[in-house]
C-alpha cells in the first residue's frame, strides 16, 4: 500500500538527486578522528529520497548549514519538528536555511499514527515521502537512518562534539516506462465480461506487497491448474489478473481498455495478503465498496469471512476440512472482520468508476509497514492460504453464476442487507435519542437520511445480481427481493419517529419540522454530471487548479472538519482519507445535489448544503462536471 502522504523530517546538510544509479552513501566524522564511520547506506537502509538534477559529492558541519544556522540548531530542530511536514522542513531547512539535504529518523507513516507511536521501533527505518521539488532551481534529497543512530549523533553533538557530515549521491532522471502484467483465464460462455484480481508490484516490501504479488499468482496458478486436471471446467465468465505498480498500473491499463465492450463485474485487490498477525500486530480484514458503489460484492465477501471465520477461529480445528492453515505456517485464530471503505490501494480506481472492488487486506495495521523491518520473516504462509482461499472463493462464485446462482448471490445480498440496514437504523435510532435541544434538528434530518440511505444502499446491492442473467424472470425475482426488503422501511421511519418524539419530550422542546427548506428544494433540482474522460478526477485536482481559491478554502475548511470528527470518533486515517472525493464519487448523473447530501452524511457526516453546493460549483469551473437543472 504506497499512499502519496507526508512524513516528518529531521533536518541535515548534504546534497542532490532522482532515481538511483550507484549506492548512495552518507558517513559522519567526528573531530580529532581520521577515518569516517557510516552514518547510512543504500545497503543498510534500502531507502534514500532524491530530487534531480545530477550526481554530486559533498560535505558540511552538522551544525552550521547556513548563515542563519548557530550552535545546536540541528538540536533544537531534533526536539521541534520531529513531527512536521516532509514539505515544510525541506522548504525551512534546505529553501530558507541553507542545508544541502536533510535526514530523518521519523520512522511512523501519517496515516499510521494511531498504531506506531515515537519511541516503539529504534532500530527501523522509515519510508518516507519527498515533497515535489520539481518548480525549484536546484535539487536535493534526504537520507533515512534509525532513531537510535539519530539519538547518539545528538547525544554527540549535545556533549560537544563537532560532526562532519559528507554525502554521496549518485542519481539521475531519465525517460523510463513501466510495465502492467496482463493474463487471463477465458471466460467459456461470457469472455466479454470480467472478474479483475490486482496487486502491485512496486514496493519492496515482503508484506508490502510481495505477499499480494505472489497470492495472485498463487490464485491463478490454482485456478489454472483445477481447470487443467478438468477437476472444475471452464469459468463461464474471463478472469483477468493485473500486476503493475501501484495506481499508475491500473490508471493506465483502464485508461486503455475502459471504453472497450468488455463488462467488468467485480475487481478483488491484493495489498499487504500474508502478514503474521501475532508479529506485526494485525487484524485479517476485507474492505468494502463505498457506499456509492453499492454491490453484491459486499455480502458476497462478508459471507466468505464468515464462513473462514467459522471455521478458523481457534487453534483447535472446528472442522479439519474446513481448517484453512499451512502446515509450515501457524496456528492462529482467524477472527477476519469487514471494514468500511478506506482508499489506499488499487481498489479505489476501480470503486470510482463504478466497478466494484474490495481489498482483501490480511492485515491492518502493521507495526513495520513501510519500513526496512517488512521482511519475509514477518509473513505467515497461513494468511498467505487464507487470502488466496478467500479470492477463490470469490471467483468461483462469480465467474460460474448463472441464472440459478444470481437468485442465490441475490438472497445473500438479501440477508447482509438486513443486516446492514438493523445497524445503520439502530444507529440513527441513537443519533436522535442521544441529541440535545440546540441539535435535535440536525439530527432528526441526520437519522433519516441514515435510514433511507440504508434501504437505497442494500436494495441496490440485490439489484446488481441482474449482471449475472439476461433472464427477465429472474430479473424479476431479483427485483422482488429488493422490495421485500423495503418493505421495511416505513416501520423504520416509524422507529426512528418515535424516539425523536420521546426525546422531544424529555427535552421539553417542540418537535422539528420536517418540511424541505428552500435551500433544499433548490438543491434537489441541481444534477451534477461528470464529463466524458473527468471520471477519476477528484477535489485535489480541482482545488490546485480553480481560481476561487477562498471558495475551495471554505469547502477544505468544511471536509477537514468532517474528517476530524471522524478520526474523534475512531474512524481509521484511511477511511477519513475518502472524504474530500466522496461527494464527486456519488455523481450518477441522476442524483441530485441533496440526494448526494443525504448519501455522504449517511455514510460519513453531515456537510453544510450550501458547502456541497460550492463545492459541485468548482467541478463545474474546471470542465469536470456540469450541473443540470431538473
Amino acid at each position: 500500500m504506497c499512499l502519496q502522504r507526508t512524513v516528518a523530517m529531521v533536518v541535515l546538510l548534504v546534497a542532490l538527486s532522482s532515481a538511483v544509479i550507484g549506492p548512495p552513501a552518507l558517513c559522519a566524522q567526528t573531530e580529532g578522528l581520521d577515518d569516517p564511520a557510516p552514518a547510512a547506506s543504500y545497503a543498510e537502509t534500502s531507502q534514500v529520497v532524491y530530487s534531480p538534477p545530477s550526481a554530486n559529492e559533498c560535505a558540511a558541519d552538522a551544525h552550521t548549514a547556513g548563515p542563519a544556522l548557530g550552535e545546536g540548531w540541528l538540536i533544537s530542530w531534533l526536539r521541534r519538528v520531529a513531527e512536521a511536514r516532509a514539505t515544510r522542513i525541506v522548504q525551512r531547512a534546505v529553501y530558507q536555511e541553507g542545508a544541502l539535504g536533510i535526514i530523518s529518523y521519523w520512522n511512523i507513516p501519517e496515516w499510521d499514527r494511531l498504531n506506531r507511536l515515537p519511541g516503539d521501533s529504534p532500530t527501523l527505518v522509515g519510508w518516507p515521502e519527498f515533497p515535489d521539488l520539481s518548480a525549484r532551481p536546484h535539487g536535493t534529497f534526504a537520507f533515512m537512518i534509525t532513531p537510535q543512530r539519530a539519538h547518539e549523533l545528538e547525544e554527540m553533538m549535545g556533549a560537544g562534539a563537532q560532526i562532519r557530515l559528507r554525502a554521496l549521491v549518485d542519481a539521475r532522471t531519465v525517460p523510463g516506462t513501466f510495465s502492467v502484467v496482463s493474463a487471463t483465464i477465458p471466460g467459456s460462455r461470457n469472455p466479454h465480461q470480467e472478474i479483475i484480481l490486482t496487486a502491485h508490484l512496486d514496493e519492496i516490501g515482503a508484506n508490502d506487497n510481495a505477499s499480494g504479488s505472489a497470492v495472485l499468482l498463487e490464485v491463478a496458478r490454482t485456478l489454472k491448474d483445477l481447470i487443467d486436471r478438468k477437476q472444475i471446467p471452464p469459468p463461464v465468465r474471463t478472469v483477468r489478473f493485473l500486476w503493475g505498480p501501484e495506481f499508475l498500473g491500473p490508471r493506465a491499463w483502464l485508461s486503455k481498455y475502459l471504453q472497450g465492450q468488455v463488462k467488468r463485474i467485480a475487481n478483488l485487490n491484493y495489498d499487504m495478503s500474508g502478514e503474521d498477525l501475532s508479529k506485526t500486530g494485525s487484524v485479517f480484514s476485507i474492505v468494502r465498496t463505498p457506499d456509492s458503489t453499492p454491490s453484491f460484492l459486499n455480502a458476497l465477501m462478508e459471507c466468505i469471512l464468515d464462513f473462514m471465520n467459522r471455521y478458523n477461529d481457534y487453534t483447535y480445528a472446528v472442522q479439519k476440512d474446513f481448517q484453512i492453515i499451512s502446515v509450515t505456517g501457524s496456528r492462529e485464530a482467524l477472527r477476519g472482520r469487514m471494514e468500511p471503505f478506506e482508499e489506499g490501494s488499487d481498489h479505489e480506481l476501480f470503486d470510482h468508476l463504478g466497478i466494484p472492488a474490495v481489498r482483501i487486506h490480511a492485515a491492518w495495521p502493521d507495526w513495520f509497514y513501510h519500513s526496512s523491518k517488512d521482511s519475509p520473516d514477518k509473513s505467515d504462509p497461513t494468511t498467505l492460504h487464507r487470502s488466496i482461499f478467500a479470492g477463490l472463493a470469490a471467483i468461483v462464485s462469480m465467474s460460474y453464476a448463472e441464472d440459478p446462482q444470481a437468485v442465490d448471490l441475490g438472497q445473500i445480498a438479501w440477508e447482509y442487507g438486513k443486516r446492514g440496514v438493523a445497524r445503520d437504523v439502530t444507529r440513527a435510532i441513537a443519533l436522535v435519542s442521544s441529541a440535545a435541544s440546540a441539535n435535535l434538528p440536525a439530527r432528526a434530518r441526520w437519522a433519516r437520511a441514515i435510514a433511507r440511505h440504508a434501504y437505497d444502499r442494500e436494495q441496490a446491492a440485490i439489484l446488481s445480481c441482474g449482471v449475472f442473467t439476461e433472464n427477465p424472470a429472474t430479473e424479476r425475482i431479483l427485483a422482488e427481493k429488493a422490495a421485500d426488503l423495503g418493505r421495511d422501511q416505513q416501520t423504520s421511519m416509524q422507529s426512528i419517529d418515535n424516539a425523536l418524539s420521546a426525546r422531544a419530550t424529555e427535552l421539553g422542546v417542540a418537535l422539528p419540522s420536517v418540511a424541505p427548506t428552500a435551500a433544499e428544494l433548490e438543491a434537489a433540482r441541481l444534477v451534477p454530471m461528470r464529463r466524458p474522460g473527468e471520471e477519476l478526477k477528484g477535489l485535489g485536482y480541482v482545488g490546485s487548479r480553480v481560481e476561487s481559491k477562498a471558495e475551495a478554502g471554505r469547502v477544505e475548511k468544511a471536509l477537514t472538519a468532517v474528517e476530524a470528527t471522524m478520526k474523534r470518533e475512531g474512524a481509521f486515517d484511511l477511511q477519513v482519507y475518502a472524504v474530500p472525493d466522496a461527494p464527486a464519487f456519488y455523481v450518477d448523473g441522476h442524483r441530485s445535489i441533496l440526494d448526494i447530501w443525504e448519501h455522504f452524511a449517511a455514510e460519513y457526516r453531515p456537510l453544510p448544503l450550501d458547502i456541497l453546493r460550492t463545492y459541485f460549483d468548482l467541478f463545474e469551473k474546471m470542465g469536470v462536471m456540469t450541473i443540470h437543472r431538473k
